[in-house]
């Protein structure tokens, strides 16, 4: 094995070093992150493991649980911070990057393979959300498994792929849900319509068994759901897969606000979020066809049944997204392994540089991305209040308030004020704080107001307030009601 690989190995542990230190001592950030966060501590703390809560007694049916189950048995685990929640994202992008590792080294060769991983790892959105309190790394783990096991069960290697495949399904749809039926079969479809030969792939499956097995992992939870809180069904199949997809803007999403962009538009996403692979495999792409002078590399690559499977991997989410006008960077994550395994041959078959120090060089510009990381995570902490985050308000609120003296969070509920209260954090409309000064039940509280309402909460208390502490979004002040 020749020098590159063990820098490679360098530059991945360096890579999972950064993100764990990220994880440890950046506060989960409003709203994605701490709401997922909030839900998983919700379901910890209830033992309701059917159906995940957006608040209390308030039903999630945004997504199914399996991510939710993976965070919160963190929580139970490790307790309530900052690591707990995200552990689960970078053990299962470990795990994403060990089945790449493990196929690639069977099909190709080993410094392929570590190519492989070190690509997808440094890769900015894998690199990123590895860390983060978020649904896409399950799900990736899940195509990815799917992926490479069709891949394996292509080779004909041993029987049990064939199973792994309709496992992989049916974690998919537990993590994300029918979502991994369309991009599993369109990859698989497109793939078939290049030759007729590609259709003996079917022989080599347990279609029967297989579906049994599928079946019986992923239904379950689907009929325990929508006994436990009707209508789950019908706003998770109908709304987030069909009235997402096709509408723009769609209004009834109950737990957030639809992104509405232009269609195609997440092909500019993929360039961004793909930094800085995407565009190295889009300059080489074009490189190649301007050398070649002729679509005669295009053949070559859509004939050779492997390769031509991870480019269809690699490609089909712009693909399939360019039709909706909602989406977000994050649906590019499941091709990314893909476009990582395909780089990784394409080093191995023609080398990126043609000397060792040029290569050297080349490779260490991938410390980048981390000694950034580190710069943003020292300036960040020495100045919190940048941070979109209520941890330090929760804190401070914690250290100097009796146990009779409660935290409101005036007009603005956030998620993060609830995860690290552990719910104990109250959300108070004006109406609600006019009421509290009238009966004057309470002999002192604490408020965080929206910053720059401080005049009209001072007229309701009828004397002035001190800040206390600010964070981003809020100032913290104390209450004191006269005997």
């Amino acid at each position: 094995m020749t020098k590159t690989p063990y820098r490679l190995i360098t530059i991945f542990t360096v890579y999972i070093v950064v993100r764990l230190l990220a994880m440890i001592f950046f506060p989960l950030q409003d709203t994605t992150e701490a709401r997922y966060a909030e839900m998983a501590r919700i379901m910890a703390e209830t033992g309701d493991w059917i159906t995940p809560y957006f608040d209390y007694n308030v039903p999630f049916w945004g997504k199914p649980p399996l991510v939710f189950w993976l965070e919160a048995l963190s929580i139970k685990l490790f307790g309530v911070n900052d690591f707990s929640p995200r552990l689960p994202s970078l053990l299962i992008t470990l795990a994403t990057t060990g089945i790449m590792y493990h196929v690639v080294k069977k099909t190709k060769d080993q410094e392929t393979a570590i190519w492989s991983i070190t690509i997808f790892m440094s890769t900015l959105l894998v690199f990123i959300l590895s860390g983060v309190v978020i649904l896409d790394p399950v799900f990736t783990f899940t195509t990815t498994l799917a992926y490479l096991s069709f891949i394996m069960v292509l080779k004909k290697e041993k029987g049990y792929w064939g199973y792994i495949f309709f496992l992989a399904i049916a974690l998919g749809l537990l993590s994300k849900g029918p979502l991994v039926l369309v991009l599993i079969g369109g990859t698989i479809g497109l793939w078939l319509l290049v030759s007729l030969k590609r259709w003996r792939v079917f022989t080599l499956y347990p279609w029967i068994s297989g579906i049994v097995l599928m079946l019986l992992i992923a239904l379950p939870w689907y009929f325990l759901a929508e006994a436990k809180t009707p209508g789950f069904l019908d706003y998770f199949i109908v709304g987030e897969h069909f009235k997402r997809f096709t509408d723009s803007g769609w209004n009834g999403d109950l737990y957030g606000v639809a992104h509405s962009t232009p269609h195609g538009y997440i092909w500019i996403q993929w360039l961004l979020v793909s930094l800085p692979w995407g565009i190295l495999a889009l300059l080489i792409a074009i490189k190649e066809l301007i050398t070649a002078r002729s679509i005669q590399p295009i053949k070559t690559y859509i004939q050779d049944e492997e390769y031509s499977f991870y480019l269809l991997w690699a490609l089909f989410p712009m693909l399939f997204f360019s039709l909706s006008g909602n989406v977000l960077a994050t649906y590019v994550l499941p091709g990314l392994p893909a476009l990582a395994i395909i780089l990784a041959i394409h080093f191995q078959n023609k080398p990126l540089f043609a000397h060792d120090k040029n290569r050297r060089r080349a490779i260490n510009l991938l410390y980048i991305i981390p000694l950034l990381v580190i710069i943003i995570l020292i300036y960040a902490n020495l100045n919190r209040s940048i941070i979109r985050t209520e941890k330090f308000l929760i804190q401070k609120h914690a250290q100097i308030a009796k146990p009779d003296e409660p935290l409101f969070y005036l007009r603005r509920e956030q998620f993060s004020a609830r995860y690290y209260s552990q719910g104990k954090m109250v959300f108070l409309t004006y109406d609600g704080l006019k009421s509290i000064e009238n009966v004057r039940s309470i002999k002192s509280y604490y408020l965080a107001i929206p910053e720059g309402e401080l005049p009209r909460v001072e007229k309701i208390v009828g004397h002035p307030l001190q800040v206390i502490d600010s964070s981003r979004l809020f100032d913290l002040v104390k209450v004191v009601h006269d005997a």
